[in-house]
């Protein structure tokens, strides 16, 4: 053998000091002994690790033994990993066989210098001959898209166990096992192995044998089997960055074809009333449905059989699987605390492509559920969606649906869908600022789901729709919120807040983000080349309601009182040609930055030495709070809530005032010392983690 092996073996042992000598015997017998074994003891209380040991030294290739308090295979493999040498990994369990020409295998394939060799396993019965079945050796190579589809199509086909992996490839991809999971933790692995590189050869070869035994880990049905679910949905992210165009099939059928499993494992480990009442709890039906044109021919008929008959489905697991599913009765209750502790799924309907007030409000409390057991998953009628990646990658789902302005009927037919397909969604999470919203509340109605309306304004443009549906908005709302009195009393009416019917909602922040920083202040400066300018700074949606045009009058007003003046506006929409337009015929177009949407809000108000806001209408603007928690000077209209006040920095002054006023105001502000106002934010409860807690109180309550 070589200085460094042809391969490295990875065998997790736990307890299975009966097995040893049967694998070892079975690595002994290969025809060719270029390997190594690496037996990883999992804190074993049998005699595994002395049986291990006493084979040391006594075959003709190198055994290491490594051993580890009980963590699960999957830490055990990947402490495997760090301690093999070959050229190739691969991962048999001790209580399993192989060919005798399985590394002879690997050598023969050797020469077409894969990363992933995938190979057939033969699943017997305890005390069986194991032969394969399909002795064809005949290899081809596969795409990453054919592999996976071949995967998804019949994920209980491959494990771990079927394959060998080049070790360098191993280890610049930085793969590793999903720790802390006692099931499905394989699936996780080859997902992303098979996602990331078309170099893989496959064959029919069935060089491993699974061996089923009684008492194993797969023959219990236990609350773990639901629990890996997680691995699924995590997964999205890393699929649509590495196989996109297989994406679709992956959210259509991966997560449906392991609730089919499940399914089918409770069928046979529950009696026919537990399991429909399993069935209920775990969102079976809306699973099965995906799986009406699966390739298997059982998981397809079944699962329509399901949507049919979940009675009929049961009885034939139980006629079906009794012979060949190893599964142990269990007892439903031991379910119970699972469902009972699960994240609830809220769907939040308010984000747009916009990062404006409400957008930011929503993140701000979705940044801080933490382990709240509660889950944003986000329903939206723009084409895009502000801060989308971010969910995305945090394992939220986001459901675009088509614009009511569009087409109004197709729009509440695709939230009555994504209602019927997703039963976990008992709540729907409305941030608005207009009644008319309740158009798109009628489905949620109707399919039984509890409505949240949140108000963010105070006043709106199309007040004639408001008050039309004012009504019933308050009819169907199941709890009612507001961002300050005044967007209560708008929303709700003066009498539901007389009557403590809405609660208020502050529209804190994460203050720390934004306490003024003079090393941040320069660099975003310099950055900026506005060194030597006082700057004024708008966040804000490009209409009506945000009164642009007087922010420009304003501006230039300031501008002949101060020729270094410059305005940094931030935001975009469909004013934004207009504003433009109006900013070249006054002559200040060149000494404004439009800095279109962003996501360095928090440095660009650092950069900033005054904030602007002369809204027509306001709820309580997160924009306000963000400036005053930066402790910019900040200029405002008396139409904003005077709750919006935090600190001593907020001027109100009115918009029927002419910009020269406001400009003398702002020029009086120049040059103003900052400094932290984090405890004035907390002691005014405008701490974002005490109201992202309410929020999730309030939610979990209903």
């Amino acid at each position: 053998m070589t200085e460094k092996p042809l391969l490295s073996v990875i065998l997790p042992v736990y307890n299975g000091e009966k097995y040893i000598d049967t694998i070892i015997e079975a690595f002994k017998n290969q025809t060719y002994k270029d390997f190594e074994l690496i037996f990883i003891d999992d804190g074993s209380a049998d005699g595994s690790y002395e049986k291990i040991h006493g084979y040391i030294g006594k075959t003709d290739f190198p055994i290491i033994l490594r051993k580890q308090e009980n963590k699960g295979v999957s830490a055990a493999r990947n402490n495997g990993v760090k301690a093999a040498s070959g050229k190739y990994i691969a991962f048999v369990d001790c209580d399993d066989d192989i060919v005798g020409d399985y590394v002879e295998t690997l050598r023969d394939a050797e020469d077409s210098r894969f990363d992933v060799f995938v190979f057939q396993s033969l699943m017997t019965e305890e005390n069986a001959a194991v032969t394969p079945k399909i002795t064809n050796k005949n290899i081809r190579k596969l795409s990453r898209y054919e592999m996976l589809e071949r995967f998804i199509s019949d994920p209980t086909a491959f494990g771990v166990v079927n394959l060998f992996i080049d070790r360098d490839f191993y280890a610049k991809n930085s793969f590793e096992f999903r720790e802390g999971y006692k099931y499905y933790e394989d699936y996780d692995f080859l997902y992303r192995i098979f996602s990331i590189t078309d170099n893989i050869l496959f064959s029919e070869y069935q060089m491993y044998f699974y061996i089923r035994r009684k008492n194993s880990a797969m023959a219990r049905f236990i609350p773990d089997r639901l629990s890996c679910l997680t691995i699924i949905e995590e997964l999205k992210p890393f699929i649509a960055s590495n196989a996109p165009e297989f994406l679709p099939l992956f959210e259509k059928w991966a997560a449906a074809r392991i609730y089919w499993s499940i399914m089918w494992q409770a069928s046979l480990a529950f009696g026919v009333k537990d399991a429909l009442r399993f069935a209920k709890r775990a969102y079976i039906k809306q699973q099965m449905r995906k799986l009406k044109d699966y390739p298997s021919k059982k998981v397809r008929l079944s699962s329509r059989l399901f949507s049919v008959s979940p009675p009929l489905f049961v009885l034939s697991a139980k006629f079906l699987g009794k012979t060949r599913s190893k599964i142990e009765k269990s007892d439903i209750e031991a379910f119970a605390k699972y469902f009972d502790n699960r994240p609830k799924k809220i769907l939040v309907y308010g984000m747009t492509e916009n990062r404006g007030g409400i957008e930011s409000y929503i993140m701000n409390v979705y940044r801080n559920l933490g382990n709240k057991k509660m889950i944003f998953d986000f329903l939206t009628d723009w084409e895009t969606m502000a801060f989308e990646t971010e969910v995305k990658e945090n394992g939220s789902k986001v459901f675009h649906i088509p614009a009511k302005s569009r087409s109004l009927v197709r729009h509440q037919k695709a939230i009555a869908k994504i209602l019927k397909d997703h039963k976990e969604y008992r709540t729907v999470y409305f941030n608005i600022l207009n009644a008319g919203a309740v158009f798109s509340m009628i489905p949620c109605f109707i399919r039984k789901r509890n409505i949240v309306v949140h108000s963010h304004n105070s006043s709106d443009s199309n007040m004639r729709l408001h008050n039309l549906c004012k009504l019933p908005l308050n009819v169907i709302a199941k709890k009612k919120l507001a961002c300050s009195k005044p967007a209560a009393v708008y929303m709700f009416g003066k009498k539901a807040l007389v009557k403590e019917k809405v609660k208020i909602i502050n529209n804190a922040i994460n203050v720390s983000d934004y306490t003024f920083s003079p090393s941040v202040r320069e660099e975003k400066r310099d950055e900026l080349n506005i060194t030597d300018n006082f700057s004024l700074i708008h966040v804000g949606r490009m209409s009506a309601e945000k009164n642009p045009i007087f922010i420009i009058d304003i501006f230039s007003s300031v501008s002949v009182a101060d020729p270094t003046a410059t305005l940094l506006y931030v935001g975009k929409g469909s004013l934004e040609e207009e504003i433009k337009e109006h900013a070249k015929d006054i002559g200040v177009f060149d000494r404004i930055k439009f800095l279109g949407m962003r996501s360095d809000i928090p440095q660009l108000l650092q950069a900033a030495d005054v904030f602007l806001l002369p809204s027509l209408f306001e709820g309580l603007p997160i924009s306000l709070l963000e400036a005053q928690a930066a402790d910019l000077p900040c200029f405002v209209s008396d139409n904003v809530s005077k709750e919006a006040k935090v600190t001593d920095r907020v001027s109100f002054l009115s918009v029927l005032s002419p910009p020269d006023i406001w400009a003398a105001q702002i020029i009086n502000a120049k040059d103003a010392e900052r400094k932290n106002r984090e405890k004035e934010f907390f002691d005014k409860g405008y701490d974002i983690k005490r109201e992202a807690d309410r929020v999730v109180e309030i939610l979990n309550k209903i």
